[in-house]
């Protein structure tokens, strides 16, 4: 090999392994006789005993919404990004109840038996709201918890009142109207999606937004639980960062008032 061929050589490995954490690992976890298709990403040079960070989307969301923050932490500590049942890549099953409650039990199976440790949780919206649910049931399983814009107590569900009250019959009329591209792209980007994001990137949420069922929609939204009350919430003694944006084109969906105490978090290891 000439001296010019190994230099090439000797590059691409370097490449290779300054960028190893932009690589998942794909594969799925088994939870009863349904699918959780989740990536990981390995935490680069640091070391491995570093607490891994588990990424929970929200509604109608998937764990390509996380791509920009996995590219930001670029491999600082271990990553797990997974799609909630119903959602992404994962089972869509019709005899699960879908539920804040039972997808809270599906993601502590998951770190339980495929993490076997305490983990960093950090849930978005809805996905908040089902780390609420595990923070109160399996506190044992999180190191520092982060919610981001999450959905927190109310006393009925957050739902509009049009879509609690469509019938099971309604789901081929949610396919129609709603689950297509352009509707989709309009609905997201006038109630969910900042301006100043790229062309690309509103793309993959409404990509993530399409692989969602009418019968899953229809399924959260009938869900009674209407968010963890608030004498749980005060309960909870998980350190947590909340972080909140200051405008939401959907604040009128968005529970609030009462106290819930702030535990900051001052760094993740």
């Amino acid at each position: 090999m000439d001296k010019q061929k190994l230099l090439l050589l000797a590059v691409l490995v370097v490449i290779f392994v300054s960028s190893q954490s932009a690589f998942a690992e794909e594969n799925y976890f088994h939870y009863r006789d349904y699918e959780i298709y989740y990536e990981y990403y390995p935490a680069g040079t640091e070391p491995e005993d570093r607490t891994p960070l588990v990424l929970v989307h929200g509604f109608m969301g998937s764990r390509t919404n996380f791509y920009p923050l996995i590219g930001e932490l670029d491999g600082k500590l271990p990553i797990f990004a997974l799609d909630l049942l119903g959602f992404g890549d994962s089972s869509k099953p019709a005899d699960f109840t879908y539920s804040r409650g039972n997808l809270a039990g599906s993601l502590a199976s998951f770190i339980e038996v495929n993490i076997a440790r305490p983990v960093h949780l950090l849930g978005h919206s809805m996905g908040g709201e089902i780390s609420l649910f595990l923070a109160r049931n399996h506190p044992q399983l999180i190191n520092k918890l982060i919610l981001v814009d999450s959905v927190a107590y109310s006393s009925s569900n957050n739902f509009p009142g049009w879509v609690i009250s469509l019938e099971p019959v309604s789901a081929p009329f949610i396919d129609i109207i709603l689950l297509n591209r352009p509707v989709m792209r309009n609905f997201l980007k006038r109630g969910f999606l900042s301006d100043d994001l790229s062309a690309e990137r509103q793309q993959s949420y409404v990509d993530a937004a399409l692989k969602t069922k009418a019968s899953v929609i229809l399924a959260l939204a009938r869900d009674n639980e209407g968010g963890i009350g608030k004498e749980a919430i005060q309960k909870i003694k998980v350190p947590t960062l909340i972080i909140w944006g200051g405008r939401t084109r959907l604040s009128r969906w968005k529970s609030g008032g009462g106290s819930i105490k702030i535990y900051p978090i001052r760094g993740l290891s």
